[in-house]
């Protein structure tokens, strides 16, 4: 017979909630309660080993680290020798996440590709940076360690995510991890150089899974003469590709025609490009003659221009979400109205208008760091109203609490349109019923509509008083309030502050 509980800590389900939010030190205090307690408390917290973050882990001591070691699942931000110390002497064979920044001591790297070879049957996660990211230096990919021994060992790799910046690799290295590594979907070649065969021979395995690639566009498309022509690219091993993550800094060097011509020919679900800090020509040189019907942008803010903007419109009809890089990755989570420094569109603010002027079936709309003014986005109909997610800046509009004041009344008046609308809809449906009813219950269907009138009209009394409980908005906030009550479907909204979810 299971004990009875007397106290709520008692059952395991509410220690374990619990464990999510305690301080790490708290939390290992509690670890030592009892055997079920420990269970309970050390799963989440030693789920994760953050050498950035945690510090203060190395002094735990070798014992304690031991003791839970089985409990660590994933470990990032290795970049000392001591940190693979400690890994190398406890019990790490179940690790989900290796993240590494590469330096260039040989003993790390010998070190750091054991640890990977110990649990390339269980990791999913892989991530080898450099340590200097404008280094030249290359190293050659590990595929040994990536890769589980095929005969050996018979579970195949579970690796969904691969990371190796600033390596070498042969097409014929390249085939053998696509081909070792079933499960992957992402697979990142940042500033890493694939390269011909010494042999001239080419395995162009197609790998069904991957979905995104990250690459240099001079780094994936480029030209071999020992190569049939529609050999040479390595689109060739990604069918079923569906996001770009690429850079060039030249507009020059880029290859446009083959890009175009190679995308069409292997990658016809391509519709995303994350351009990264790729400058203003180059962006709208891959919109406009290099891509066809593209759905996503992602761009850094920096490459912001009026011909970006004119370049987008060549894909107004199917673009889903255009979106600007935000300088860090807590910049929407302040609650403080950050300074817009150095805006590049102050002086042709109304360019970024055509975006959700003309893409009508835009969803996602983010151009942070620019303050639009009320007088451009009043000129012309946004034609977007699907939009789900506007994260935006009104110039006028830069007190935090104003803004918190006008989110606030746009929350309100948007659940009062909602109610009203499902009520209204409710009526429809009702009267409908009746109408197809005997005549002789007109009297009944004529009080259920009295009763649904008075239930609308309670649902604006209570929107009427919700109102009243809101700062009184100033003419600019009304405006900026009954702009986006157009937008039904809204749903995550930014103006200056943190994200709200209405």
């Amino acid at each position: 017979m299971a004990p009875s509980v007397t106290h709520p800590l008692d059952l395991s389900e509410i220690r374990v909630l619990i464990s999510q939010y305690l301080p790490k030190k708290d939390a290992l205090a509690c670890t030592q309660v009892s055997k079920d307690w420990a269970k309970d408390f050390a799963r989440p917290i030693w789920h994760t080993i953050d050498f950035k973050v945690h510090k203060t882990f190395l002094e735990l001591g070798a014992d304690t680290i031991q003791k839970y070691s089985h409990y660590i699942l994933a470990v990032k931000n290795i970049s000392l020798q001591s940190h693979l110390d400690v890994l190398q002497g406890i019990d790490a064979h179940q690790l989900r996440c290796i993240a590494a920044t590469m330096n260039r001591d040989s003993q790390f790297h010998k070190d750091c590709y054991d640890l990977i070879r110990r649990n390339n049957t269980t990791l999913t996660r892989i991530s080898l940076s450099l340590q200097f990211s404008k280094s030249k230096t290359s190293y050659t990919a590990p595929l040994e360690a990536i890769l589980p021994d095929p005969i050996t060992l018979c579970t195949p790799s579970k690796l969904t995510h691969l990371i190796l910046e600033s390596h070498v690799l042969s097409r014929a290295s390249l085939s053998t991890l696509l081909r070792g590594c079933p499960a992957l979907t992402s697979l990142d070649l940042w500033n890493s150089q694939v390269r011909a065969n010494e042999d001239g021979t080419l395995d162009d395995f197609r790998h069904e899974g991957i979905k995104q690639l990250v690459s240099k566009v001079q780094g994936f498309i480029f030209v071999e003469p020992t190569l049939p022509e529609d050999r040479r690219s390595l689109l060739v091993h990604f069918p079923n590709l569906k996001v770009l993550s690429t850079y060039s800094h030249h507009q020059d060097t880029l290859p446009i025609t083959e890009l175009r011509d190679e995308i069409r020919r292997w990658c016809p679900r391509l519709k995303s490009l994350y351009t990264n800090n790729s400058p203003s020509p180059v962006v709208a040189q891959l919109l406009v003659q290099g891509f066809e019907r593209l759905t996503v942008l992602h761009f850094s803010y920096d490459a912001v221009s009026a011909e970006i903007f004119l370049a987008i419109e060549t894909h107004q009809r199917t673009m889903t979400s255009v979106t600007a890089a935000v300088p860090f990755s807590a910049f929407y989570e302040s609650r403080e109205v950050r300074a817009v420094e150095g805006d590049v569109l102050a002086d042709a603010g109304w360019m970024a208008q055509r975006v959700p002027q003309r893409c009508d079936q835009l969803e996602e709309f983010w151009l942070p760091e620019h303050a639009m003014t009320m007088e451009d986005v009043e000129k012309r109909e946004w034609k977007c109203r699907g939009l789900k997610d506007l994260r935006v800046r009104i110039r006028g509009l830069d007190v935090a609490e104003r803004i918190e004041g006008v989110i606030a009344a746009l929350g309100i008046r948007m659940r009062t349109k909602r109610k009203a609308k499902t009520m209204k809809s409710e009526s429809i449906g009702t009267k409908g019923v009746d109408a197809e009813s005997d005549q002789s219950d007109k009297r009944e269907q004529d009080s259920s509509v009295i009763h649904d009138n008075k239930k609308m009209e309670q649902a604006d009394e209570e929107g009427s008083q919700e109102k009243e409980r809101v700062v009184a908005l100033s003419p600019l906030e009304e405006r900026v309030v009954e702009h986006l009550l157009q937008f039904d479907r809204l749903k995550i909204l930014w103006l200056g502050t943190s994200i709200h979810h209405l």
